[in-house]
């Protein structure tokens, strides 16, 4: 399908997905959240796609939903909003936590409320010095309703997610790095270098054992050393 508001190229078995929405933050609505999920889902079925990148354009990763502006999302009532959330949000999050080959999130800026949950979906998490993190639901008393309150505790602990999630406090480049949010920090400048660098690793890594070695990693959350 055409795109208007993402970006989507593959070169040599590396997917690109780019919010493209700079001058809103990144911020998702209605019709960018449909492409996003297309692009998730056309990745994933893509025999050439070996490693998925996901960014941001401009200086944000993402601000989260854009409910200012976007007049369909301000007007929905409740159930309408749920069902939009089981039929087009969530399906982007299982769709990254669960995609077959690596992902990897190329954090060039803020990750805010949704675009938290994008990060946190992805395997690997390489980021700048612009990168930050924040639950800006609590911010505005929601609960964080796509999967933060689930993968967060996974990756940096118990204490340490509640701490985020509850105070909804910006978690900064540094710090996402020492707890382990971000998987690697590097100037901003070598950023793109750097994720690419990697992810054209992995491309060209034996793809049944990549594919396999995450299976494993995450079934291992959910059983026994036995069973692993």
């Amino acid at each position: 399908m055409p795109y208007k508001y993402i970006l989507v190229k593959n070169e040599d078995g590396v997917v690109t997905i780019t919010l493209n929405r700079p001058e809103k933050a990144n911020a998702l609505h209605l019709h960018m959240t449909k492409e996003l999920r297309a692009a998730v889902e056309s990745a994933a079925q893509d025999e050439s796609a070996r490693v998925l990148v996901l960014t941001g354009a401009g200086r944000l990763f993402m601000g989260g939903g854009d409910v200012a502006e976007d007049k369909l999302y301000r007007e929905m009532d409740q159930e309408t909003y749920r069902e939009w959330m089981r039929s087009q949000i969530h399906p982007v999050v299982r769709g990254l936590r669960l995609m077959s080959i690596p992902t990897i999130a190329m954090v060039n800026g803020p990750a805010v409320g949704g675009g938290f949950d994008f990060a946190l979906a992805c395997d690997i998490r390489i980021g700048s010095e612009h990168a930050r993190f924040c639950n800006a639901f609590i911010r505005v008393g929601l609960v964080p309703e796509t999967g933060m309150a689930h993968m967060l505790p996974q990756i940096v602990g118990l204490g340490r997610a509640l701490h985020i999630m509850l105070s909804g406090d910006f978690v900064e480049a540094g710090e996402a790095e020492r707890i382990g949010l971000l998987s690697r920090l590097v100037p901003a400048a070598d950023l793109e270098r750097e994720t690419y660098a990697l992810a054209r690793r992995l491309a060209q890594a034996p793809p049944i054992a990549l594919k396999l070695t995450k299976s494993l990693a995450y079934h291992g959350l959910a059983t026994n050393l036995d069973t692993a």
